[in-house]
């Protein structure tokens, strides 16, 4: 169950929390091409380049999950309340990871599948591994500490995990996206040079307001050029 009065508490932290993960999941997506993003930008410009995953969060995430949870939710609160007492109330390691287990087996089922056709599903892998590690800090504040999460925290770190378990599989989907070929063609026009084609090898990555970011894949480079060299760009994007 989520008591509104709570929640109403909670919102200006979870707004921070959609920043968080939009400014996050940036940094890892320019990171693993070998960029460090953070050094490029100005503070004002970040805000903007964040927007867009700002908005998804918060629009198609965030508001449609606690909707659901004050207006028809509460009796799945309860259900998920019911399901993480006994998880929790098994003393035994095993027996907790058993009975965690029966409560989310057609997820580990549905995970399974996926790994055994080598095609895990990494979202799904990131929200069932926080989930675990949530009941597990529930048993040892508990035991160790004489203290429990009230349901309504309970609940609404369940979400937070189901926003990170997306936030990262769309941050996956992101990074394929480029590496397939999606700016593929994109060509950009450098004063009194040849222009820089994007292809298979040399992937288009984005721009800020600075800088544009190529990576090389045969080299294993990043390539990054001023704006000031840039006279145009013709963006290509499937």
């Amino acid at each position: 169950m989520i008591k509104t009065e709570i929640l109403k508490k909670l919102l200006p932290y979870l707004n921070l929390l959609i920043i968080g993960l939009g400014i996050t999941k940036l940094i890892f997506l320019y990171n693993h091409f070998g960029i460090h993003i953070v050094q490029y930008l100005e503070f004002s410009e970040s805000l903007i380049l964040f927007f867009e995953d700002i908005l998804f969060y918060i629009l198609f995430l965030l508001i449609p999950v606690i909707i659901l949870v004050i207006f028809i939710g509460h009796p799945i609160g309860i259900l998920n309340a019911d399901a993480a007492e006994k998880i929790v109330s098994e003393q035994n390691f095993f027996k907790r990871a058993w009975v965690f287990i029966k409560t989310y087996w057609p997820y580990l089922l549905f995970l399974l599948w996926g790994i055994l056709h080598k095609k895990p599903n990494i979202q799904l892998i990131v929200i069932i591994s926080i989930l675990f590690i949530l009941y597990q800090t529930k048993f040892v504040l508990r035991k160790y500490y004489n203290s429990d999460l009230e349901p309504t925290y309970h609940n609404v770190l369940v979400i937070i995990v189901i926003l990170v378990g997306i936030g990262y599989g769309e941050l996956q989907n992101q990074i394929k996206e480029i590496e397939s070929g999606k700016y593929k063609g994109t060509i950009i026009n450098i004063k009194d040079q040849e222009p820089i084609i994007s292809d298979s090898l040399l992937i288009y990555i984005g721009k800020t307001k600075d800088f544009y970011y190529l990576y090389d894949k045969k080299k294993g480079s990043a390539l990054i050029i001023p704006s000031s060299e840039v006279s145009r760009i013709d963006l290509k994007e499937k």
